[in-house]
């Protein structure tokens, strides 16, 4: 009996590690995501404003 529910505890302290590997995973690339859309902004900001002083 007491074998069983250290088997338990060992199973689900696993399952709790690998769901917050996954979710640190998913975190990690979101903030890849959101950092690549803000360099490409800032990228297009340095194209847009030359061009924007040209017109006028």
């Amino acid at each position: 009996m007491e074998q069983q529910l250290k088997k338990a505890e060992i199973t689900q302290r696993r399952k709790m590690q690998t769901e917050k590997a996954a979710w640190e995973s998913n975190a990690e690339a979101i903030r890849k995501i959101l950092n690549q859309d803000s360099s490409r902004k800032k990228r297009e900001d340095k194209v847009k404003k030359p061009q924007e002083e040209l017109a006028l």
